[in-house]
């Protein structure tokens, strides 16, 4: 079985190493700014040419670690996909989505204070919730997608690629979707009458 494995790693050390000078040359470039700085401006509305650069750079190389710790021991321990792998790909999956959990929970209160800061604090926090679970949710499923493709293939690039697609989908086009929905969530809270204590 480890013989298997360390061959397997050997006939793919062309597609690892890929991943990994892409990653590093990428992360030299940036020289490890921080992901707030690099997403700040696409945040607020500016996307400039130089933050959207930023941005793609950080989600190629970001995407490719994540590839390496989370979809390379499944390429490597199974051949194609079957019961076993389906168990193999819903525990990675998990974990990925646990990596992402604290992400998206800051992510939606950054757009409802940024974008929507008349959304009421009760409001700002049901959003927050709810985008912390549908962020989990739809971690693990994007896992369980990039795991299926990559033992599917036994190519490490290509999950690598589906995952930077997604990222880009998440960055650029979702910022608009929870903007719409802090918007929906603002005006259902206000039409809900207060309650006076006492009564």
């Amino acid at each position: 079985m480890y013989q298997q494995i360390l061959d397997k790693l050997f006939g793919m050390q062309l597609q690892v190493l890929t991943v990994v000078l892409v990653c590093t040359v990428i992360f030299v470039i940036l020289r490890f700014k921080k992901t707030r700085q690099i997403f700040s401006g696409i945040a607020d509305g500016k996307m400039s040419l130089k933050a959207v650069a930023l941005a793609v750079m950080w989600i190629i190389a970001n995407a490719g670690l994540e590839e390496l710790i989370s979809r390379l021991p499944l390429i490597l321990v199974f051949d194609r996909v079957d019961a076993t792998a389906w168990l193999g790909i819903i525990y990675s999956s998990f974990l990925f989505a646990l990596m992402h959990g604290p992400r998206h929970k800051s992510l939606a209160e950054e757009f409802t204070s940024s974008k929507n800061s008349e959304l009421p604090l009760q409001g700002r926090t049901v959003f927050s919730n709810i985008a912390r679970i549908v962020g989990f949710v739809i971690a693990g499923a994007a896992g369980a997608l990039f795991g299926y493709l990559g033992i599917t293939t036994q190519n490490l690039i290509v999950s690598w690629t589906a995952h930077v697609l997604w990222n880009v989908l998440f960055v650029f086009v979702f910022p608009i979707v929870f903007v719409s929905l802090a918007s929906v969530l603002t005006w259902i809270i206000s039409i809900i009458p207060e309650r006076k204590h006492g009564c």
